[in-house]
Parts: C-alpha cells; structure tokens; sequence
C-alpha cells in the first residue's frame, strides 16, 4: 500500500522553520524572492546538512533588486499573490510569505495541485483554504496558514513573527526566549527599585538641607537604602565613597 503522500505537520513545520528562517535573511539584505514553490525549496539529503530545507532560484530575486522593484518578472502564478499579479509591489516580503503559505497548503493536502486559473484560484486569493484539506493538522498552524494567505498583505504576519510563532519554534528555544523575558523583566525591576530608592534619598537629603540651611554631610556619607548602586561604599566624611557620590559617579 503506497505511503501517504501529504506531509504531517512535523515535516511542515520544519519546511516551514528552515524556509521562513532563509527568508528572513533574504528580507533584511533587501531583497524578496517573488518565487516560492515546491520546486525552489531543496532539501539536503547527507552530511551534517541532513533534512535542512534550503530556498533556491534567486533569479527573480535578483530581476527584482536590479529593475528598483519597478518591474518585476512574475512567478509561478499558482503561488503568486494577487497584489503582485495586479502590479502593486508595496509590500514584496508579504508576497513570499502568501507563496510559502500556499507551498505548506499544498503539501498538507498533496497530491491535489493548486489551480492556475478559475473560481478556486479566485477563492485561495481571498484567502479561504479548504478546511477537510486541513482536517489532519492543529489549530494553531491552520490558523497560521490563513494568516499568511490573506487577501490582504498588510494582515499576513512578517517572517520574524512567523519564525517565534509557537508552532514554528521548538519548545526548548521557546523556554529559553520566556527565560531570557522573565529575566529581563527582574532586571527592569530591579533598576526601577533602585532609582525610587535613590529619589527616596536625594529627598530627604534635600529636606534635610533645608531644615539646616546647609548640606547635610552626615547624610551624604552613611550609607542608605541602594547607595552601592551610586557609587557609595559607606564610612566617614571624606572617604571615597562620598567623594564618589559627590562627583555623581556609579560604581
């Protein structure tokens, strides 16, 4: 009995992880690739490199960067979206991700190919998937789908959010990322605590100038709440660091 042709949502995910990561770099060096498809998506089949999906075809690309995007060659127009087919190229980087959409579309409901003409092809333009094609995969990454599809480009999501995307991103770099989050949070914290301390002090230094016409050194030397954070170090008048605190110097 022959193999299921359509890919699992495992091996979507991953196409959609190494080719979303590939466009990313494409996009911030300026350039879009207008060609996205099945056949521009190369999977390594050896070496260290085993199972990674690489794009290829940078030819339009290149059309693209070299005309100043005033006229650009179309591509496979089964997964060209419709903004590029009627020459509006505002928003290229959201015209690869309505092609990579409608790729993972395609491979989720494989061997059925997309249409190059008609009232389906009218139908995926405006961004309605046909959902039994989908039955096998999880809400997150359907919704994901239509997201990138949408018939409006300023809607689709930009590949650095589809690259932290849940379904995208791999739970032990997602750890990491609220890990590193929650840490930065603290931190931020933390300095707002001490800036409160700080005015705290400087307030009752003040008051303390007023009440006796001149400043207080008393309280200028000993130490409070958060001075180590300014630069204090405690000890008596003179010592260095009440001379630092003087200068405004933080340790």
């Amino acid at each position: 009995e022959p193999s299921d042709p359509r890919f699992a949502e495992p091996e979507l995910t991953e196409v959609l992880r190494h080719v979303t990561s590939g466009l990313t770099v494409l996009h911030g060096c300026g350039f879009v690739h207008l060609d996205i498809k099945p056949d521009n998506i190369l999977v390594s089949r050896g070496g260290r490199e085993k199972g990674l999906y690489k794009i290829a075809d940078l030819g339009l690309a290149a059309a693209a960067m070299g005309t100043g995007c005033d006229d650009v060659s179309e591509g496979d127009c089964r997964y060209l979206a419709k903004e590029v087919l009627r020459g509006c190229l505002s928003s290229l980087p959201k015209a690869d991700v309505f092609s990579l959409g409608l790729v993972l579309y395609e491979l989720a409901s494989n061997p059925k190919a997309l249409p190059c003409n008609g009232p389906e092809w009218q139908q995926i333009r405006e961004g309605r998937l046909e959902a039994e094609l989908m039955a096998s995969l999880s809400e997150p990454l359907i919704a994901l789908l239509h997201r990138m599809v949408h018939a409006l480009p300023e809607d689709r999501p930009p590949c650095e959010e589809i690259i932290r995307h849940p379904c995208v991103a791999p739970e032990d770099k997602m750890q990491a990322l609220r890990e590193e989050n929650q840490k930065s949070k603290e931190e931020a914290a933390r300095s707002r605590q001490l800036a409160d301390e700080y005015w705290h002090e400087m307030m009752l230094m003040k008051r303390q100038e007023l009440l006796n016409g001149t400043p207080s050194v008393a309280a200028i030397a000993t130490p409070a709440r958060g001075s180590a954070f300014f630069g204090t170090r405690g000890g008596t008048p003179g010592a260095p660091g009440a001379t630092a605190l003087r200068r405004g110097k933080t340790s």
